[in-house]
């Protein structure tokens, strides 16, 4: 490796992981907030600890290709500024041998993400919900999350605002062994934990219910001003058990589990849709990069504003696409993967335009 590529690679490197830390701090007051509705609730502080050891293999799965972009931009854009890589061009130094420091960040940023999102981020997401179910037992209020679905007792229960024990917005949907579904919905509820009788009792209010059977039409429908669901918190967790979700599953898991679920005729877009999701973000480190680099190099004096804004709009695209591919999941005449693979080969063909317009003096 000659002098000038240790150089380059060094400042990719700092940039690279002063952007992680940055970007993962940001991310991590979010859930501070979050967290903090916990500690009011009476969480203890060692808990807490353990919450955020959890979360931050998750925040670094969106951190670490961000990262990679930022590094790329910021850099090369201060070679440019300041004539180096006219210098370096001007003594035989090709610009593929320039960028040979971005493709060794990108590989190494590319091999980080791939032991992200295939060990790490599974266990700390598996983690911070086995955690949680167990604190659920000292106070159920932790068992429910705004905008996620808890399932207790074979009811799922999904609420979308919660203050204390009070919640906004409930959605309670129950299917028994005869495919009849019964959905009950309220305006309001209040929860009440009574430790005596060891019972969760879920007061509704402003209810509608009805029931149905699966693909059929509704069989009754009804509203009432208020409903008292009550619950023997005490067996159901001692009867609880924590399977993995797809999103919880290593790299193996989840080629195991699709390969059990096709020898069995099930579906396995879902596991396959989660694997391809964690491989285009592992291969975001390496596009980020190849559009990142000719980006900075087309940044003057002035511009480095313009270049980090055109990369953070870039950014915020591809999670975009990635994100609404994946709603996609369900609708496979759309081609969900095929949508979510289309930022990264959009990058990377914008990446190689902008370096030939560099190589040859544009711009």
């Amino acid at each position: 490796m000659f002098i000038f590529e240790k150089y380059i690679l060094k400042k990719l490197v700092a940039v690279f992981l002063l952007t992680i830390i940055f970007f993962t701090a940001i991310l991590f007051i979010f859930n501070v907030f979050r967290i903090a509705r916990h500690v009011a609730a009476g969480l203890q502080l060692s808990l807490v600890f353990k919450l955020f050891v959890y979360l931050i293999p998750s925040l670094l799965g969106f951190s670490i290709p961000f990262a990679a972009l930022v590094a790329c931009l910021l850099v090369y854009g201060k070679l440019s500024a300041q004539n180096e890589l006219l210098a370096l061009r001007a003594s035989g130094v090709s610009l593929y041998r320039t960028a040979s420091a971005m493709a060794m960040l990108a590989a190494g940023a590319f091999l980080l993400s791939l032991l992200v999102f295939g060990v790490i981020s599974p266990a700390g997401k598996f983690a911070v919900r086995k955690l949680r179910t167990q604190l659920g037992s000292v106070n159920p209020l932790f068992l429910f999350e705004p905008g996620e679905t808890t399932t207790i007792s074979g009811y799922s229960f999904y609420l979308k605002k919660k203050q204390g024990n009070h919640l906004t917005d409930v959605r309670i949907s129950h299917a028994d062994k005869e495919n009849v579904s019964t959905w009950i919905g309220a305006e309001t509820a209040t929860m009440q934990h009574r430790k005596d009788s060891g019972t969760l009792a879920l007061t509704l209010k402003g209810v509608t219910s009805s029931m149905r059977k699966r693909g059929g039409d509704e069989l009754w429908k009804e509203t009432a001003e208020s409903m008292t669901i009550e619950f023997d918190l005490a067996s159901i967790m001692a009867r609880i058990e924590i399977e993995k979700e797809e999103d919880e599953m290593t790299f193996r898991e989840l080629l195991a589990r699709a390969r059990l679920s096709a020898e069995s005729g099930g579906d396995v877009g879902l596991y396959t849709m989660e694997l391809n999701k964690r491989l285009v973000f592992c291969l975001a480190c390496l596009s980020f990069a190849v559009i990142g680099a000719p980006l900075g190099m087309r940044i003057h004096r002035g511009e480095k504003t313009v270049g980090v804004s055109i990369g953070l709009a870039l950014a915020m695209s591809f999670y975009t696409v990635v994100m609404f591919a994946e709603r996609l999941r369900d609708n496979p005449a759309m081609h969900p993967r095929l949508v979510m693979w289309l930022p990264n080969v959009v990058l990377v063909l914008l990446g190689i335009y902008f370096f030939r317009r560099v190589r040859r003096g544009i711009g």
